[in-house]
């Protein structure tokens, strides 16, 4: 009895030990060299699949700052690459060259034939920039890190000098030199290095951490290319950190990527912002209390007339028709007294803020001050004209028509908002609160 047994269990276990071995061989019936190939072939199928291409956001090393390229990979292995930075002049370039995924300790995607504009970044003299031997030091081979079957992205990674490179698909029909120019456009109007506001990331307080707000800094962001991004309050030399930034677009909405997650929070980051512009802000895709946003429209007036600048309008600046009508009616009167009327301005004068009637007789030219009060009511702005600053002035109300009536305009509440967007308050509209189609843009001018 027990040798049958015993035998039963041999032939048992010899059984199962046969199925096992018949599954492990199941799992290795391609070689590494044919699986490898054979995710080359997948890859490159799905980089042919974007019938308009790819938008690249590529970083040549940890030290520069990142470029927007558009490529466009073909069946017959022909890459079409554009760009519109500072290496092509700041104009609108093409070229094509040869693309390929190869196998090198995994799928690589390599532009194996010289590309006039993608080679830049990895050309080894110092032609564009860097040092004799490296240049600027960035890739043109670039190993597959994720590729996912929707080909809603491809991530990449420099096979040199490792920095990582988003790709993501343009929508079909777009045309690369628009899009390098709406991208630009947008920058130039929402990133401009000219605009004298300062730009905040915002993590707004939740449950989760007692409704605290944590507020930084984006000092740098008007380049349009980094932002050094510094605690409210704190010193940005000591605890600032800089942040390179890429714009690109995608179903028609505008977005900022860091190239790197930035800390909002104990444990909570966000790297990439959609541009909303029905709000005009910047809200987090993978952190929506998070945005970016500007300055107050009148807080930031007081302060830059309080730092001794002026905002002035004149004949020719964007007002509605009422206003218009009291410019014009004003503009006239200084005509028939001879007298050639250039701006009108809010501004400091003496600690005193004034509104300066600015005209020409002949070749000298007349500040003629009105006293007015300003205080900040919300995000609103109360303005009280005060009177004649001397008897000139006083005389000269009396004397020529429709300065009066000018003046008087601006005496109760007005709305002060952007005249094209917060992120660059180079502009400022003011429209009466008591009549909606009595508004002039002023304009941020120094003394």
């Amino acid at each position: 009895m027990n040798k049958i047994l015993s035998i039963t269990m041999i032939l048992g276990c010899a059984a199962l030990f046969t199925a096992c071995a018949g599954e492990e061989e199941d799992l290795f019936d391609k070689s590494a060299a044919e699986r490898l190939n054979e995710m080359s072939s997948i890859y490159s199928q799905r980089l042919e699949a974007q019938p308009a291409g790819w938008a690249m956001q590529y970083y040549p090393t940890d030290d520069e700052d990142g470029y927007l390229i558009l490529a466009d990979f073909n069946a017959d292995h022909s890459v079409k690459v554009a760009m519109n930075n500072a290496f092509t002049g700041n104009k609108y370039k093409e070229d094509e060259s040869v693309w390929d995924v190869i196998t090198d300790n995994g799928p690589v995607l390599s532009f194996n034939t010289y590309n006039e504009l993608l080679h830049i970044f990895s050309d080894p003299s110092d032609t564009y920039g860097g040092e004799t031997g490296t240049g600027i030091g960035g890739d043109y081979e670039f190993v597959i890190v994720d590729a996912p079957e929707d080909a809603s992205y491809m991530m990449l990674k420099g096979k040199k000098r490792g920095t990582y490179t988003l790709l993501t698909p343009l929508e079909e029909g777009t045309d690369f030199e628009t899009y390098l120019s709406d991208v630009i456009t947008f920058q130039n109007t929402y990133l401009s290095a000219s605009a004298p506001n300062k730009l905040f990331l915002i993590k707004h307080g939740t449950e989760t951490i007692q409704g605290q707000t944590f507020k930084f800094n984006l000092n740098a962001a008007s380049n349009g290319r980094r932002a050094m991004v510094t605690p409210e309050g704190l010193d940005e030399i000591t605890y600032g950190i800089l942040y390179p930034f890429l714009v690109t677009k995608r179903g028609g909405k505008f977005y900022i990527r860091f190239r790197d997650f930035v800390a909002v929070n104990d444990g909570e980051t966000v790297r990439e912002f959609m541009y909303d512009d029905e709000r005009d802000i910047f809200v987090g895709t993978d952190n929506e209390q998070c945005t970016i946003e500007s300055e107050v429209p009148v807080a930031f007036m007081l302060k830059t007339i309080n730092g001794n600048q002026r905002w002035a309008w004149q004949r020719s600046s964007t007002m509605s028709d009422k206003m218009k009508g009291i410019y014009d009616n004003m503009y006239n009167g200084f005509r028939a007294a001879n007298l050639n009327l250039l701006d009108a301005s809010f501004a400091l004068n003496q600690g005193q803020l004034v509104m300066r009637v600015r005209s020409r007789e002949k070749s000298s030219t007349n500040n003629t001050l009105f006293l007015y009060e300003m205080t900040a009511d919300g995000e609103d702005l109360n303005i009280a004209f005060k009177g004649a600053s001397t008897e000139g002035a006083q005389k000269m109300m009396d004397s020529i028509a429709g300065l009066a009536e000018f003046l008087q305009t601006f005496n109760g509440k007005y709305h002060v908002t952007p005249a094209t967007t917060q992120f660059n308050m180079s502009q400022l509209r003011l429209t009466s609160a008591a009549d909606a189609e009595l508004w002039v843009e002023t304009k941020l001018s120094s003394q």
